[in-house]
């Protein structure tokens, strides 16, 4: 059975044969045979279903006479893209406007908003702007390689994007309207652009201290109340004197860089800093120095909450006589000692990756045993802090469970790094407990949470990322990307697994897939990945096989055959099935690999949801039966421009609008040359 075409079409057709040009082209899928048994004591899920990783890096695109692997958007743009790096001596700008077919955006729609270098790897990005005003959700990247090469692209954009960017609500309606929906001063205020449930909004980001306001600059209402608060986890076990938890035995540690105030003869004060070893001197002849130590640093102001005190130790220091200063439960509580401590061990350890890195140069707010609940919090937004509680039921204070202290510093760090913004909360928990792991040396987070032997979670997993019952949950989710680093560092060392680690992230990917890639051109050495890096093995092995993780892989590239690729032109792909007007805009490419001229079919077909295939068609305004009889001369490629009405009243669900190249026999037994697609909504 067929639709008739009068059902299916109504198609402005633009057709013009043309020679070499760019063109995506279907890959292979990655290795087979990655699936890895689950550990029974370490397994989290009991169900399967789609996984994402075997298709994630599933385009190809031609860039400079080199075919590079890539992901798409929904909305056909080109979401990264890497491979064998080229030589480009064109400024950005003349890049992205001369690719024009793979930006799909001029680049007077764009705005630099980051450049920098980062081991020898130089990053720039973009976002899209709109009468000046930033799309929040847009991104445009390009990355070159050690080797000056240009090695990645990313065009998150919106090039069908209208909106009137004139805002109704101005900036002090929006400060006020914050204001006494938080009950606490804004701190700032910016008109952006961004995407709430599929649609656009002008509207005023205000920041709160506990929230982030999203403001509709047309009307006022508030679309969103985003925390800025970053919840980790409720049950946790933490040491400051202790070495990983309090039913460890206390151990005596150096304090870091610690804060000590000298009264000076003459009158007034000097701030004085320990060593990373806690060793501090001040050059004096008087015969005795009144000088106060606390437990806070330039990069740490431990602070505690409720009935304890601040731990501090005054004395008076007599000339040339050495003296070791303890801090104990004479002049302050563990759990200042456990947050001040560790908080300054977590910065040093940041500085021994990389002694350049300057973002967590500053004396972030740290709070230790507040009241009442068993949890621990981030602030993710400026002013940055963190608060520890105290005991609470079975639970310890997460105020002496040093990797929970080391764990919400690293929410602070990612939060710092970030500076497009913040990534999926999956990235955020990941990374906290990676540096929770590298600080304290042990894979788990929570150690002897509620007791001896117990915890939230350990990075000692076999959870599969596309295979698991996270079901969006943050921490569960960033536990499998954990979980693969804990294994690389322990193949390649802690060190040059951090240093990677820490590099990778300056590409500020907001997901698993961008990390990874980011992670290889770091590990790189000849501005290709896809040839390869130095550890590409292990990474597969830690990555793919263990946890389902997608990586870049050397692609197949088709080198013959007739090749069809199909990109939606016009949105939205969700359509109301009572209105008479729906179009799905499309264009498509088909192209001829061979060394010889190749005769073959072309038609359309289209796979609906209660499983039944319609075809074959042809635009009526080709006055040509379908299927279509074409010859292509070898190199030479067919480029079409289709609009195709769909009829109303279509029953409800997603619908597959096939284009096919090959031989048509019955819609099932069809002898395929290539098959590229469109999935539609109807509701």
């Amino acid at each position: 059975m067929r639709f008739s075409q009068s059902f299916w079409f109504a198609v402005i057709l633009l057709v013009s044969v043309v020679g070499c040009s760019s063109n995506n082209i279907k890959p292979v899928l990655p290795p087979e045979n990655a699936a890895q048994e689950f550990n029974v004591d370490t397994e989290r899920s009991l169900e399967s279903y789609s996984s994402p990783a075997s298709s994630y890096w599933s385009d190809i695109i031609q860039f400079e006479g080199e075919y590079w692997l890539a992901h798409k958007n929904e909305n056909g743009t080109i979401h990264k893209a890497f491979g064998k790096g080229v030589n480009l001596n064109d400024s950005p700008e003349k890049i992205i406007d001369t690719h024009a077919d793979i930006f799909k955006i001029p680049s007077s729609s764009l705005k630099k908003v980051e450049e920098y270098t980062h081991d020898g790897i130089h990053y720039l990005f973009f976002r899209q702007v709109i009468n000046g005003i930033e799309v929040k959700d847009s991104r445009v990247e390009l990355r070159w390689g050690r080797g000056g090469k240009m090695v990645l692209l990313g065009a998150d954009v919106f090039p069908q994007l209208n909106i009137d960017a004139n805002p109704v609500i101005s900036n002090a309606e929006a400060l006020e309207r914050a204001e006494y929906d938080a009950g606490t001063k804004p701190l700032s205020s910016e008109l952006v652009i961004e995407e709430h449930n599929g649609s656009f909004y002008l509207d005023w980001w205000v920041n709160t201290e506990k929230w982030k306001y999203h403001i509709d600059a047309k009307t006022g209402s508030i679309l969103e109340r985003e925390s800025n608060v970053l919840d980790s986890h409720e049950w946790t076990t933490d040491v400051t004197v202790y070495p990983l938890s309090p039913f460890d035995v206390p151990i005596v540690e150096p304090f870091l860089f610690n804060r000590n105030l000298v009264d000076l003869p003459e009158g007034g004060q000097v701030e004085v800093l320990a060593d990373r070893y806690g060793y501090a001197r001040i050059d004096s002849e008087e015969e005795t120095l009144n000088i106060v130590s606390f437990l806070d640093n330039p990069f740490v102001d431990s602070i505690p909450c409720g009935e304890y005190g601040e731990g501090m130790i005054d004395r008076w220091s007599v000339n040339n006589q050495p003296e070791t200063l303890l801090f104990n439960d004479d002049n302050s509580h563990m759990g200042q000692r456990m947050v001040g401590y560790y908080c300054a061990l977590g910065h040093d350890y940041i500085k021994g990756i990389d002694p350049t890195y300057a973002g967590m140069d500053f004396p972030l707010s740290a709070y230790a045993d507040c009241c009442c609940t068993c949890n621990a919090f981030a602030y993710i937004e400026p002013p940055y802090k963190i608060e520890m509680y105290s005991a609470s039921g079975d639970c310890v204070a997460t105020s002496e469970v040093a990797d929970v202290i080391v764990h919400e510093y690293g929410h602070i760090y990612v939060a710092v790094q970030y500076t497009l913004g913040v990534p999926s909360y999956s990235i955020h928990e990941a990374f906290a407990d990676v540096l929770a792991n590298a600080v304290t040396q042990q894979p788990e987070i929570g150690k002897d949470i509620t007791g001896p032997g117990t915890n939230f979670r350990s990075s000692v997993n076999s959870v599969l990322y596309d295979n698991n019952q996270c079901y969006g949950e943050s921490h569960c989710e960033g536990n499998i990307l954990a979980g693969a680093l804990w294994e690389i560092r322990g193949i390649l060392g802690n060190q040059y697994t951090d240093y990677v680690w820490h590099q990778a992230r300056f590409g500020q990917s907001y997901d698993f897939a961008g990390f990874v890639v980011d992670f290889y051109m770091v590990d790189d050495n000849d501005d290709n990945i896809l040839n390869g890096t130095p550890n590409c093995d292990v990474f597969k092995q830690c990555y793919w096989d263990n946890h389902h993780i997608p990586i870049p892989e050397t692609p197949d590239i088709p080198t013959d055959g007739i090749v069809v690729d199909i990109v939606p032109t016009g949105f939205p792909l969700e359509m109301d099935r009572t209105k008479s007007n729906n179009n799905l805009m499309y264009h498509i490419n088909i192209k001829n690999l061979n060394d010889e001229p190749t005769t073959f079919e072309a038609w359309a077909m289209v796979e609906t949801p209660w499983q039944q295939k319609y075809g074959p068609m042809l635009p009526p305004a080709a006055r040509l039966h379908a299927p279509l009889i074409l010859t292509l001369q070898p190199d030479q490629e067919i480029s079409l421009d289709l609009r195709h009405a769909i009829p109303g009243m279509l029953p409800v669900g997603t619908y597959r609008y096939h284009v096919r190249v090959g031989d048509f026999v019955d819609n099932v037994n069809d002898i395929l040359l290539d098959d590229d697609w469109i999935d539609f909504i109807m509701y």
